[in-house]
Order: structure tokens, then sequence, then C-alpha cells
């Protein structure tokens, strides 16, 4: 670090400092001079690194607050669903640092799990809410959220694993899924996570039209494949994160 060579100058100029007693007066000032450049150069950087950083977290604070705003304008169309997006985006993160990846890509991933249902703004009410089972047409109503979501998250850029998750969370590994009945590998590894914990959280919260199950009663459910089939290794993660999502 910067700092770190700001030490190793002061520790060689303490070194020399019996043979700059013996140097000439020219050379000594300019020794000297050499030293206050570095010195406030150092001083310099530190600040400009120190401003960078300052920036970079309020940037972030700014994403997630806005993220958090649009979820819940999400999520309150819907009682029975009030915390599902934050809740899906906390379960997502523990299973993305279990696959071992950057924390970069992790926040991105929560990012995406923030905005997964995003497209349920376009969804009558009476849909979203309606107790009994939905017929073929309300069906594929709901079905049309990923699209609409996409269409919302789009122009996104700086957030790449948005987009793929809130168009295919609903894709299954076995090509069961919707909108494009995308199979194994062709679905974003964002959008499996996201789909995944989306899931989990769906079985243990109460909805109008079920009861919440426990949280062994749907890790069997979803090992068992009775709510679609997913990635075996991501079914691994869940298993070793499963404690932590009591």
């Amino acid at each position: 670090s910067l700092f770190a060579v700001f030490l190793i100058i002061i520790y060689a100029l303490f070194l020399l400092e019996d043979s700059i007693a013996v140097l000439s007066e020219k050379v000594a000032f300019f020794l000297f001079i050499g030293w206050a450049v570095s010195f406030a150069l150092f001083i310099i950087l530190a600040l400009l690194i120190g401003k960078y950083e300052e920036s970079l977290a309020q940037r972030e604070r700014m994403i997630s607050e806005t993220l958090d705003l649009c979820s819940s304008f999400v999520d309150a169309k819907d009682p029975y669903t009030s915390g599902h997006s934050k809740r899906v985006a906390a379960y997502s993160k523990l299973i993305a640092k279990k696959l071992g990846f950057s924390d970069e890509w992790c926040r991105q991933v929560y990012y995406a799990a923030m905005l997964h249902d995003i497209g349920k703004c376009y969804v009558p009410d009476e849909i979203l809410k309606k107790p009994s089972k939905l017929t073929d047409e309300e069906y594929d109503i709901i079905k049309k959220h990923p699209l609409k979501g996409m269409d919302m998250v789009k122009n996104l850029s700086s957030l790449p694993a948005v987009k793929g998750s809130v168009l295919y969370h609903h894709e299954r590994y076995d090509g069961r899924g919707y909108p494009d009945g995308l199979k194994g590998e062709e679905i974003p590894v964002s959008a499996q996570v996201v789909s995944l914990a989306d899931v989990y959280d769906a079985l243990t919260s109460k909805r109008c039209y079920k009861a919440a199950y426990s949280h062994e009663k749907a890790i069997e459910m979803i090992l068992a494949g009775q709510c679609g089939a997913f990635n075996p290794m991501l079914l691994e993660c869940l298993l070793d994160i499963s404690s932590a999502l009591k």
C-alpha cells in the first residue's frame, strides 16, 4: 500500500542519517525536497482514495435504498407477500456466497432478487390475491410478469445480473419453466439462485391460498422435486446453509 511505501521511505532516511550529515548542503537539500514531495503525494493520494471509497459507499447506499423502495412497492400489492423480496434477496446472497462467488457477484445477485417480482406491478390485484385455484387465463397473465419485469429493468446496465434474474427466475432446470422453457446451464446462474430462494420463501410463507410450511417440510419438498427441478449443485448449497435459513 501507499502507507507502507511511505514508512519504507522514512526508515531509509533514518538509515542514511549519518551519511546525510557528511553530504554537501546542496545534496541534503535536494534529498529533503524529494522526501517532502513524496510525503505530499502520499497525503494527496490518501485523500483521493478516501474520497473515492466514500463516493462508492454512498453509491451503494443509494442503489440499495432505491431497490428497497421498488421491492416494497411490489410487496405492498399483496399483504401476504410483505417482505418477500427482502427475504429472497437475503437467501439468494447466502446461496451465492456458498457457491464461492465474489463479493461483487453476490451483491449483484442480492440486487437481482430484490427486483425479481417487479413485473407483478402489472398483474391485477384480484389475481394476485385470489384464494382459490387460478384459471388457465389467469395463470397466463401471471406467467407474463417476468417479461413485464424485464421491460422495466432492461436499461440497468450497471447491474447485469438483474435482467437475467428478473426474466428467468421461473425457468426450471428440466426445461419446464417459463417464459422461454430454458433448461440446464442455459439458465443464468443468478436466475437459478434467485429461483431457488424464491421457491423456499414461497413455501415457508403464509399466502392467501395456503398456510406456511415448516422449514423442514419446505426443504423436503424442494429436494423431492415437488416444486420443479433445480441444479443439483444449488440443492447441495441449500442443504449446506439450511440451518442459516431458519
